[in-house]
């Protein structure tokens, strides 16, 4: 063996000399860097991804058999028992009614009286009315055509509906034979309000009178807003019943002031049908007529022939209601079937 030797100067030169492949700069190696570790995260985000979606799905299932059982359990939102179809009442409303005696202003004439019922009823209560039925009802008229049928603008006419709405039905009328003037017979509870009772009166409410000169006074304001071309809207029903669906058994009382003076009825309907959110029942209002008395008849036969016509009208229209808010099941029909089930 021969001893270790460097080797020769020019094969030094050839061992040492620089590469022909340029190391790669710092910017490049940064790339490269950033290059897997990007490929690296993308990897995990959507192994994420898709965890994500799955998880969401999950949820949004649960979520729809929540809303589900939800509507299930809240249509209706609750079960009204009663026991007389006349005569229960169903208002939450606590007031003392003043007593409406010959004092009382049916007709209230002058240059304030008339600014205040222009204020009150066009320029306040109707705006305030269409927005408040609009928004909280999506409330919606038809068959407004039956309204041409009468003989002229100044033609005067009653017009009869079912109670639902302790402050809809205040209004609605108005806003379905608009630009016409109602004029609404009420209890006295509606104009016995601290400050709205008194508004009320502006607006058209006429109060049932509680004794016989008043009722005379009564009479003779009903004819003369008649005669003056505006509408005697009338209740039959008497009571409030909250978002009932059906027609209520009502007397041919009501019938004998259209009777007297021979004027046009019409039947206004207020039925509650589905809407596409929320769950209160949007109003559709249905106007048909119009209906005269028979004058080949005697009075009373008159008044009920008008009024089994306007009932059975309404009972029509009221088949359109297709969302029972709240249930009203008769109460002795409830406790007989507790009495069969525990029997049984």
């Amino acid at each position: 063996l021969q001893p270790f030797s460097a080797p020769p100067t020019s094969m030094r030169k050839i061992m040492y000399a620089p590469s022909s492949f340029p190391r790669p700069s710092r910017l490049a190696r940064i790339s490269s860097v950033l290059t897997v570790w990007i490929e690296r995260r993308s990897l995990s985000f959507c192994l994420g991804h898709v965890r994500l979606c799955t998880l969401l799905s999950g949820y949004a299932q649960r979520l729809e058999q929540y809303v589900i059982m939800k509507k299930i359990k809240e249509l209706p939102v609750k079960t009204i028992y009663y026991t007389d179809e006349r005569n229960d009442e169903f208002s939450e409303a606590v007031i003392q009614p003043k007593k409406i005696d010959e004092n009382w202003k049916y007709i209230r004439r002058g240059f304030w009286s008339g600014l205040k019922r222009v204020l009150a009823y066009w320029m306040i209560a109707h705006p305030l009315a269409y927005l408040y039925c609009r928004f909280k009802f999506r409330w919606t008229v038809k068959n407004r055509k039956v309204l041409k049928q009468l003989k002229g603008k100044k033609q005067g006419f009653f017009m009869y509906g079912n109670h639902t709405q302790p402050i809809g039905d205040a209004v609605i009328p108005s806003l379905s034979i608009n630009p016409k003037s109602v004029y609404t017979i009420v209890h006295a509870n509606n104009v016995s309000m601290p400050y709205l009772g008194r508004v009320n009166a502006y607006m058209g409410a006429l109060p049932m009178p509680d004794n016989l000169k008043a009722s005379r006074n009564f009479k003779e304001a009903i004819h003369t807003r008649y005669e003056e071309g505006n509408c005697i809207m009338i209740y039959p029903e008497a009571h409030i019943w909250p978002y009932y669906i059906g027609i209520r058994d009502f007397p041919a009382v009501s019938f004998r002031y259209p009777v007297d003076l021979d004027a046009p009825c019409f039947a206004l309907t207020n039925t509650y049908q589905k809407r596409k959110h929320g769950k209160t029942p949007k109003i559709v209002t249905y106007l048909d007529g119009p209906f005269y008395p028979d004058k080949t008849l005697p009075i009373k036969e008159r008044m009920q022939k008008l009024r089994n016509q306007i009932y059975e009208k309404m009972v029509e229209r009221s088949q359109l209601s297709d969302c029972e808010y709240i249930q009203y099941l008769p109460k002795e029909d409830t406790e007989n079937k507790q009495e069969d089930e525990n029997n049984g």
